[in-house]
Parts: C-alpha cells; sequence; structure tokens
C-alpha cells in the first residue's frame, strides 16, 4: 500500500511496519468504499484524492472519471480489470 504520511497517522499505522500497512491500507479502502459506493470512486479516491473525486462527480456527473488524471484513469482501470480477470473462471479448468 502506499499511505501518505497524514494518513498512516490518522488510521494510527506505521507505514514502514508491512503488516500495519497492509492493515492501513485495507482499511482505508473499506473507509472510501463506505463513502464512495463504488469501487471505482473509491480507487480514484485513493489515487487522486476523496475530495477531488467528490469534486469531478458533483460538476461532470457520471463522466466524472474522464476528468481525472491519465494516472488515475489508468489505475482504476488496471485494478478493476485485473480484479474481473480474477473473479473469471478459467476455461482451462476443463469446465
Amino acid at each position: 500500500m502506499q499511505l501518505e504520511p497524514e494518513t498512516a497517522r490518522v488510521l494510527g499505522v506505521n507505514p514502514d511496519d508491512i503488516n500495519q500497512n497492509i492493515d492501513g491500507g485495507a482499511r482505508l479502502m473499506q473507509q472510501l468504499y463506505g463513502q464512495f459506493g463504488s469501487y471505482d470512486k473509491a480507487l480514484a479516491a485513493y489515487d487522486w484524492s476523496p475530495d477531488k473525486v467528490k469534486r469531478a462527480i458533483a460538476q461532470y456527473g457520471d463522466a466524472w472519471l474522464l476528468h481525472t488524471p491519465a494516472e488515475t484513469q489508468q489505475y482504476v482501470r488496471s485494478i478493476l480489470s485485473s480484479h474481473a480477470k480474477a473473479a473469471t473462471p478459467s476455461s482451462s479448468s476443463g469446465e
């Protein structure tokens, strides 16, 4: 996980301790999902900032993601694509 120093402090974790870092990152994603209600918005908030995502949603509605930095768009698409691939049963399983 990549936790900003202030975020790590608020979460009460040492970002240099791998177990605390993972715990803090997982709790942060859980909070962001609870706040935004979708994985794409939570991931964008993790990458770009919750306040910036809120402003993009307020200004652009359903097209909010198109108005985020290219890095954030790629991050969200990459994570969601990886998740979709992992959730899809392999065709080589013989079924």
